[in-house]
């Protein structure tokens, strides 16, 4: 098993969105990769490949709404990367 946790944040006209990217792998020829965001997003995917981004999979999302005061809310969103080939480097993009 391959586990992999990424954390960043992107600047937009003073709004500081975080995403946190997870990739975990669930079969030698599987990966999840998890994304969360601050707004939804309409159709997320993920485009992935070894040369180029050639395949995609479309993700799944999940609202979370705190219980404090403010309510504020999250989007889990998650994919499941299919036919990848053991020991390749693959190039991916969220949306």
């Amino acid at each position: 098993m391959f586990a992999f946790f990424i954390l960043f944040h992107v600047s937009f006209f003073n709004l500081i969105v975080i995403f946190i990217l997870y990739l975990f792998a669930v079969t030698p020829n599987e990966m999840v990769v998890t994304w969360v965001t601050l707004k939804n997003v309409s159709d997320p995917f993920v485009f992935y490949g070894l040369n180029d981004l050639q395949l995609n999979a479309r993700a799944i999302t999940n609202k979370f709404t705190d219980g404090g005061p403010e309510k504020r809310s999250i989007y889990v969103h998650r994919a499941i990367m299919s036919n990848l080939s053991s020991g390749k480097k693959y190039s991916k993009y969220t949306y």
